[in-house]
């Protein structure tokens, strides 16, 4: 259980730092809206959102949001708090980005049109991929890696990802047909679900794709909701709109994309925020940021309609 526990909070962690088959979501709809009322109220003086380690912006949970509203078609510039927007904000705090950071600062750039090579002064196609092990992992685990290579599909090519990745997802795939956080984790769906996102995005889709969303359906809870593995039991936030996310963008069955959307919708709050779970309903900036995307039909990298 502790070792469950705290891989689940380095990928809650990592997430600070990060078309359909179905329609895509022409204009947000009410649980989207209200969710992003809520995160407009999170918002901080300088144009970011706290992090886990305190009050203070963080650069990472920053980047999610802006996902969040870019998903919803909101222009950052008009997410503001006073005269500083979110856009400012990750301008501002672009240089020295660490591996996962940048990688969720590229896909916020390419969605945007910005050019990611100058970004806020930063060149952030170089930051994302200056963490490499000797056996190719782009920043430590292979839920960073994953984003590292749904970033540059988007922000170069499905070929350029491709290459980069040089085989590593792949070799990575556990028996079971999952993956871990990292060469030692056993299987999960959120790091199952952001490289299956990562394969289809880099033109590696397939057999270890379909033996990945099999492992994720594995994990149904009588709920309609996913949990973080086949151990943890209870449903989750996070893991579902991971999981509905790499239904999207492996073209799964729209009644199973709509069933996931619909005990997704469920769990909301009346504030327009999320929790966690049911047996932790209190608000959960975390568990919002990552609901809107998947509410919104998008998968990664591409979250803006004109995009897809």
């Amino acid at each position: 259980m502790r070792t469950r526990i705290g891989t689940l909070l380095a990928i809650f962690m990592v997430a600070l730092m990060m078309t359909a088959t179905v329609p895509v979501v022409a204009a947000p709809t009410p649980e989207v809206m209200n969710a992003l009322a809520y995160l407009r109220g999170q918002q901080n003086a300088d144009g970011g959102y706290p992090g886990f380690s305190g009050p203070a912006s963080d650069p990472s949970v920053s980047a999610d949001v802006a996902l969040a509203f870019i998903s919803s078609s909101i222009s950052l510039d008009d997410v503001k708090k006073g005269n500083a927007s979110l856009l400012d904000y990750l301008h501002a705090s672009a240089p020295g980005l660490k591996t996962g950071p940048a990688a969720k600062y590229l896909l916020v750039a390419a969605n945007i049109g910005e050019d990611p090579s100058s970004f806020g002064g930063a060149d952030l196609l170089s930051l994302s991929t200056a963490e490499q092990s000797a056996d190719g992992i782009y920043g430590g685990s292979y839920f960073i890696h994953a984003l590292v290579i749904l970033a540059h599909a988007i922000a170069r090519s499905s070929d350029a990802a491709k290459q980069l990745d040089n085989g590593v997802l792949l070799r990575a795939q556990q028996i079971d047909g999952g993956w871990g956080f990292d060469a030692k984790g056993t299987s999960d769906t959120n790091t199952t679900a952001i490289v299956v996102q990562a394969l289809v995005a880099s033109g590696q889709g397939g057999d270890a794709t379909t033996r990945g969303m099999a492992y994720l359906e594995g994990t149904l809870q009588s709920s309609n909701l996913y949990p973080f593995d086949a151990k943890s039991g209870d449903g989750d936030t996070n893991s579902t709109a991971y999981v509905l996310q790499a239904k999207i963008a492996a073209r799964a069955n729209p009644t199973e994309i709509t069933r996931t959307r619909a005990a997704l919708v469920a769990l909301q709050n009346p504030s327009g925020a999320f929790p966690f779970q049911k047996a932790a309903p209190d608000d959960n900036l975390l568990a919002t940021i990552q609901a809107v995307p998947a509410l919104n039909g998008r998968a990664f990298p591409t979250l803006r309609e004109d995009y897809a």
